[in-house]
């Protein structure tokens, strides 16, 4: 998508429309992040950690992946040619029966875009920094990023920055910075489906690591899951 996005503006720009590859293939990584991070719930949690903490996160985990993916695909209503009701058409920016489209798109985007950096960056390096924090969130089965899911958010992430300062689309706004005037969303679907990538990466190594860590008790871990390379 990187080389399409300076090489072929056409193509990338066929591959990220409405309904297109990139719009339904990011509804398919938030529907299989949720399958697998609904394994966990037939996996225990730590010893001395309350189940109900453990059973919790899980269900909300996959309540968030399963809300994206029918967010990501408006709830099937092209598919199933289903009519937005007049009353959320007024207030729905896209006329579609969409959460995140109402209002305004940009303020919605930056917070989301807030929430998954803290997700994946702050929360594992405040996690590392204070280990208060970090027995408290083992303590309450709190699933931190791994390693691996971090690194394949940074490079997601860094995807994301090439291809917005190619546009001059660069973050949640109504505005190019360039003459060309390209469409904003060149790099916003791009965004939503390495978001989808990072999540279903994430779901899949916290059941993976999760799995290892039980079986190795001894094991180290990062923020409640070891590493591949330290069970090994």
């Amino acid at each position: 998508m990187t080389w399409l996005a300076v090489m072929d503006v056409n193509t990338y720009t066929a591959l990220i429309k409405e309904d297109g590859i990139i719009e339904y293939g990011s509804a398919a990584l938030w529907f299989l992040a949720a399958i697998a991070m609904s394994l966990r719930l037939f996996s225990r949690p730590a010893p001395h950690r309350p189940r109900a903490y453990h059973i919790g996160f899980v269900l909300l985990f996959v309540t968030f992946f399963l809300v994206c993916c029918g967010e990501e695909m408006s709830w099937g209503q092209r598919i199933f040619e289903i009519e937005t009701a007049a009353w959320l058409a007024k207030v729905n920016v896209q006329n579609e029966i969409t959460l995140h489209n109402i209002g305004s798109i940009s303020v919605f985007a930056n917070v989301f875009f807030l929430l998954v950096v803290g997700f994946f960056v702050v929360i594992p390096i405040v996690s590392l920094k204070f280990p208060r924090i970090r027995s408290s969130l083992k303590y309450l089965c709190f699933p931190v990023p791994s390693k691996s899911a971090i690194c394949v958010f940074l490079v997601a992430l860094t995807t994301w920055v090439i291809v917005g300062l190619r546009f001059g689309t660069l973050g949640f706004h109504p505005y190019s910075f360039y003459a060309e005037n390209y469409y904003t969303q060149l790099d916003d679907e791009l965004f939503e489906f390495l978001i989808a990538f990072s999540f279903f990466s994430f779901a899949v190594l916290n059941y993976r690591l999760r799995v290892v860590s039980i079986s190795v008790p001894h094991a180290e871990t990062f923020g409640g899951a070891a590493t591949a390379s330290e069970t090994k």
